[in-house]
Order: structure tokens, then C-alpha cells, then sequence
């Protein structure tokens, strides 16, 4: 154990430029002292905007969606039908010996970017064959591209 060691959390961004690091914002420094030496964990942060894409384009397959009649499904249980639909589920077998399949987390941290891709690439795949099979890719990249520049 160490002694007299305090430990803090604190979520600091940088970008590379060369041989340097650029702390933004500058004052995320606050409460750092000068003179300390301090540990740093680095991260290469996920591209929040094509998570935000993601979910346009299942908002809006959502939308356009035809239920059959007497099976209204929900937002969330489309989300995950369509996930495991491309592929990316886990099995699991419970107590009594009954299999489920349940849609893989696409949390920052369960899924690295170049999964999520290929995630994004297959859900689109899956939509366009099973799902509303009267749209092409390009029609519902088109669909998500138009709701992106309106937001």
C-alpha cells in the first residue's frame, strides 16, 4: 500500500501534433499542481458522430418500417433485432437449458471502432434485405444523410 498517495479521477483530452501534446480544454488543468508528477491512461476516443449516424439511420428505418398488423414493435426491441439480424449477438444458454441470443453491447467500451464499422456497414445490409426491402443502401444513406443536415 502507499502511503500518504491520493488518487483522483479526472478526464483530460489531448490531440498529437508532432512530438507534442495539446491539453484541451486548458482548463481541464485546473487542480493539477505545478512541479507534480501526475499518470495519464491514453485513449483514442470513438467518433461520437457516426454513433450519432447509427442511430439516425435505425430511427429512421424505425420509421419507416411497416409492422405487421398486431405486432407493434418497440424502438429498443427493433435496435436489437436488427444488431443480432447483422450478426453481432451472443448466445447464452439459462438455467433450464433454453438458449437466448441477445444483440451485442455497442457501448464505447464493449465495441472498438473498426467493429462498430463493419456494425454499421452489416445493419445497413440487413435493413435493405429484410427489413424495408423496397430501399437500396445509397436510398437510406441518402434518407440518413438529409435528417443529419436538418438536425
Amino acid at each position: 500500500m502507499m502511503v500518504g498517495v491520493k488518487f483522483f479521477k479526472m478526464e483530460i483530452y489531448a490531440k498529437r501534433f508532432n512530438d507534442y501534446l495539446k491539453i484541451e480544454p486548458q482548463s481541464s488543468l485546473v487542480g493539477l499542481k505545478n512541479g507534480e508528477v501526475y499518470q495519464f491512461e491514453a485513449k483514442q476516443r470513438r467518433n461520437y458522430k457516426f454513433l450519432q449516424k447509427f442511430f439516425v439511420l435505425l430511427q429512421e428505418s424505425y420509421k419507416l418500417y411497416e409492422h405487421p398488423e398486431g405486432r407493434m414493435m418497440s424502438f429498443e426491441n427493433f435496435r436489437e433485432e436488427v444488431t443480432k439480424g447483422a450478426g453481432y449477438y451472443e448466445e447464452y444458454w439459462d438455467f433450464d437449458g433454453n438458449l437466448h441470443v441477445k444483440a451485442k453491447s455497442i457501448s464505447f467500451a464493449r465495441m472498438k471502432e473498426p467493429v462498430f464499422n463493419r456494425l454499421y456497414q452489416d445493419v445497413i445490409t440487413f435493413i435493405v434485405h429484410k427489413v424495408i426491402t423496397g430501399y437500396t443502401k445509397d436510398d437510406l444513406d441518402d434518407v440518413v444523410m438529409m435528417v443529419i443536415g436538418f438536425s
